[in-house]
């Protein structure tokens, strides 16, 4: 099964640095406050942006993808949160979330 690739990076490529060229977070802002007051009630990748929760967006051009078997989400959420949600889009566009 062929996996379609969005982008390639190679190891000459001028967007490689080191990891110490990257901060862990925005040195002037709290870790975790960026999004707020939003994210307070509503984890980040289901705040509604152009009426649709932002992750479904990904999921539905995915989606539409042919032979596109099953999606990854990736990211630290408790599952609660996301459960719901997620056995949502599995219903609606039938293919394998995780």
């Amino acid at each position: 099964m062929l996996i379609p690739r969005l982008f390639t990076v190679s190891p000459s490529s001028p967007l490689i640095t080191s990891p110490q060229s990257f901060p862990s977070h925005d040195p002037y802002t709290p870790p975790g406050t960026r999004f707020r007051p939003l994210s307070l009630d509503v984890p980040k990748p289901l705040f509604p942006v152009a009426g649709l929760p932002m992750v479904q967006h990904h999921i539905e051009a995915c989606a539409a993808v042919p032979d596109i078997r099953e999606v990854l989400l990736l990211g630290y959420f408790p599952a609660q949160q996301l459960q719901q949600f997620v056995a949502d889009m599995i219903a609606q566009y039938k293919i394998r979330i995780r």
